[in-house]
């Protein structure tokens, strides 16, 4: 099952921004419709590397793709001075998004220490 849902999520991710347009208007119902989608999928791709080393390569390569969409949400919905989310004052009301946010981004770091994300 689990190489399933893992080939599934690697051919979804071939086109990000396709996925994101499904993912979005598939989960709108939910508050957080636009972001869960991108946090939980790459919370997954760093526990399947955490597990196996062998998906390592796999992680470093779909996680950004996710990271990248789940940080365009979150300025979105935050809208952050000059859309720079270390910019921001204080977090505006939108815990949620700017922790969930960063447990992804954290969760990538204990695979890769990615510049783009510091």
């Amino acid at each position: 099952m689990r190489r399933r849902l893992v080939a599934d999520f690697d051919a979804r991710l071939e086109d990000p921004a396709a996925y994101a347009r499904q993912a979005v208007q598939a989960c709108s119902l939910f508050p957080e419709g636009d972001l869960f989608p991108f946090v939980y999928p790459a919370l997954a791709y760093v526990n399947l590397a955490l597990l196996d080393p062998g998906e390592r390569a796999r992680c470093e390569t779909q996680v950004p793709k996710l990271l990248d969409l789940a940080i365009a949400s979150v300025v979105k919905r935050v809208g952050p001075p000059g859309g720079a989310l270390e910019d921001l004052p204080d977090y505006r009301s939108h815990a949620v998004y700017l922790g969930q946010l960063n447990l992804a981004l954290g969760a990538y770091a204990l695979v890769r220490d990615d510049p783009r994300y510091v």
